[in-house]
């Protein structure tokens, strides 16, 4: 057993090692761009959704200590456009849904190291329970250290709409918000991931600098303004996980991160 014990101690830290090793030299096609959910204080461990104050206040922290530039999604839109390199140590943060919970913890913490980051919201859910109000979304306008952007009116997938409710979901709720706000809304954000050609067309006609999705497609860019890929921030993410989503080329081998972190918790279960 202790044989067993020490073979797969060494068998993880090879992987580990290999990975890593990607991270710091290999290369980096695309912007790491983060996102989070719900921050809190009592997290429900079974909700992928959830990041405890805490281990967001590390993961900040460890942006800080680590010399990472935060820039804004309308930097890295401009890399994009402009085709530039993607810079070592750069990273964007963003925030689905605009819960309370961003304005209540996440929002003084950016504020504290200074990151900028976007936060999406819904225009319908403002004032809602367990959502910004107004004041805070106007408080978060005039920061200008957190940007906002759009989901749409209602939070719902565009898939199944007709095409004139896409477009209601897409401009209506940039204008909705900047009219609360009193500020520009650039970015989109295609609600639960799902776009195709034509959205990000009405996306673009409706003036904003770009969107952001989850799952780019084969068949899109993956430096596409309009369909920027994120990095899914889970309740469990440690530090190892973290570290390895902050790499501009994570969606290229998340499925086999997937697929080793899954085998490698069955292997030590069986142990």
């Amino acid at each position: 057993m202790f044989r067993f014990t020490m073979y797969l101690v060494f068998f993880i830290a090879l992987v580990f090692s290999g990975f890593f090793a990607l991270v710091d030299f290999g290369p980096q096609e695309m912007v790491p761009i983060i996102m989070y959910n719900h921050i809190g204080e009592e997290v429900d461990t079974e909700n992928i959704n959830y990041t405890h104050s805490r281990r967001f206040q590390k993961h900040m922290k460890f942006l800080r200590d680590s010399g990472f530039n935060v820039i804004s999604l309308e930097d890295v839109a401009n890399i994009y456009k402009r085709k530039e390199k993607v810079p070592r140590k750069t990273v964007a943060i963003t925030f689905e849904h605009g819960y309370k919970d961003f304005y209540d913890i996440a929002f003084p913490i950016l504020r504290k190291h200074h990151f900028p980051a976007t936060v999406f919201v819904s225009s319908s859910y403002v004032d809602r329970g367990g959502y910004i109000n107004r004041e805070q979304l106007q408080r978060i306008a005039d920061s200008n250290t957190v940007k906002i952007g759009s989901m749409g009116i209602h939070d719902n997938s565009l898939q199944g709409l007709q095409p004139q409710e896409q477009t209601m979901e897409i401009f209506n709720s940039k204008a909705n918000l900047q009219k609360m706000a009193g500020i520009d809304v650039n970015f989109f954000s295609f609600p639960e991931g799902y776009s195709t050609k034509q959205l990000r067309y009405k996306v673009k006609e409706s003036g904003y600098k770009g969107a952001v999705i989850l799952q780019a497609g084969k068949r899109i860019s993956y430096r596409n303004r309009y369909a920027m890929r994120r990095n899914w921030v889970y309740t469990k993410d440690n530090y190892w996980s973290f570290r390895l989503k902050l790499w501009g080329n994570f969606p290229f081998i998340e499925p086999l991160w997937e697929k080793t972190r899954k085998f490698l918790n069955k292997l030590w279960r069986k142990r």
